[in-house]
């Protein structure tokens, strides 16, 4: 099936490697723009030369560590305040593995910033344009875990199950604007 984007902006997260990567690639193929975030500025560099743009296609990236909530915000305010997204693609690394009784309330605040507060505020800000053009994607990358919780990653199966049913909730109150969530 061939689905045209020309003209669409995507902004996608964890897009160095893995399926961050592969969401990118086939986004840009598909003729979006592309913006790649992840820490590694050296991979992002590498892979948005190779990124089609037979399309008319500016493909760009954003070297940002979602670790850090603080410096994170600060970077993709800055970007959003020059920049529109009509597809975004929430996804990063996971927190450390770990069973919930070898984890503290410190993990737990950590991996809360890193896999939900991140997502909450940079969809917070792609909304804005997506409200003014009367459409929208966000997808957010989770875990089957979500569905099956897995003994060893007691911090990612509670913080992606919240985003889960966050972004159900956002799904009923934004899609009158046709956003899908």
């Amino acid at each position: 099936m061939n689905i045209s984007l020309k003209h669409k902006k995507a902004l996608v997260g964890g897009s160095s490697a893995g399926i961050g990567k592969a969401i990118a690639q086939q986004l840009a193929a598909s003729g979006a723009s592309v913006t790649l975030m992840s820490h590694s500025e050296e991979k992002l560099h590498h892979i948005v030369t190779q990124l089609p743009t037979d399309q008319g296609q500016q493909h760009q990236y954003l070297a940002v560590d979602f670790n850090n909530f603080k410096d994170y915000k600060k970077v993709i305010s800055t970007y959003f305040e020059n920049n529109t997204v009509d597809i975004l693609v929430n996804n990063t690394q996971g927190p450390a593995a770990g069973s919930a009784t070898e984890k503290n309330i410190d993990d737990y605040q950590n991996a809360f910033d890193l896999l939900f507060k991140t997502v909450v505020y940079t969809t917070e800000l792609a909304l804005k344009s997506m409200r003014s053009n009367n459409w929208g994607r966000v997808i957010n990358v989770a875990s089957v875990s979500v569905k099956e919780p897995l003994a060893y990653l007691a911090l990612s199966n509670s913080i992606r199950a919240a985003v889960v049913t966050w972004a159900k909730t956002l799904a009923t109150d934004v899609g009158k604007h046709h956003i899908t969530v």
